[in-house]
């Protein structure tokens, strides 16, 4: 009876640190997809509220650069623009972002093979009555 706890604890460990470890790359992988949304968000703006809603470049900057304020890899990171660019048309912007699944367990000995490729759609609406 004196070694029953000692012997518990070896078998509940490994399963317990299995699950905090899957927990904390759910994390990861949730803040990752948040900075994403945010990222095509704040692209469809950008481009929506430009001077020239025609200049797409505007949005992928803009995108690129909130994703890298979350400390996303930006040579992972794809940004497009589509939509009309009239007064009153929608300018969407989609970020394609792929994290390789090592990228998402702290372990080193702990290597998962493959990648998680999370993408984001958002549109705005160039303004009608915004003065060029």
């Amino acid at each position: 009876m004196r070694g029953q706890a000692l012997v518990e604890l070896a078998v509940a460990m490994p399963i317990l640190l299995i699950i905090a470890l899957g927990v904390v790359g759910a994390g990861r992988a949730i803040y990752a997809r948040v900075a994403i949304d945010a990222a095509a968000r704040e692209g469809a703006r950008a481009v929506a509220t430009a001077p020239d809603p025609c200049d797409a470049s505007v949005g992928v900057s803009r995108a690129r650069e909130t994703a890298g304020a979350y400390g996303l890899d930006l040579s992972r990171l794809q940004a497009q623009v589509g939509g009309g660019c009239g007064r009153g048309s929608l300018r969407s912007v989609q970020v394609t972002y792929t994290v390789p699944l090592q990228d998402l367990v702290f372990v080193p000995f702990l290597r998962l093979p493959g990648e998680l490729t999370m993408s984001a759609n958002a549109t705005h609406m160039v303004e009608q009555y915004r003065s060029r």
